[in-house]
């Protein structure tokens, strides 16, 4: 009746999770900052453009193998 769920199943699970608390993060952070001055049209373009460079930053990061700290990584702060 319940799927068999493997160990890594459920490594990729929590790393999905992880990545998108974090993406979400960086996002609400920009919206604190740009709140009241701009339109909802233009939080909604600048989510979406954010997103789309996060995910591109994290690839960068796991292709170089750039050791980060998890917290800081959204910054733009890496540690090689």
């Amino acid at each position: 009746m319940w799927p068999e769920i493997k160990f890594s199943d459920a490594v990729g699970v929590f790393y999905s999770l992880m990545f998108a608390d974090f993406t979400a993060a960086a996002v609400l952070i920009s919206f604190g900052a740009v709140l009241g001055k701009t339109s909802p049209l233009q939080l909604l373009i600048m989510a979406m453009i954010e997103v789309v460079i996060f995910a591109a930053n994290e690839m960068v990061a796991a292709m170089f193998q750039v050791k980060t700290r998890s917290s800081l990584r959204h910054f733009g702060y890496c540690e090689v």
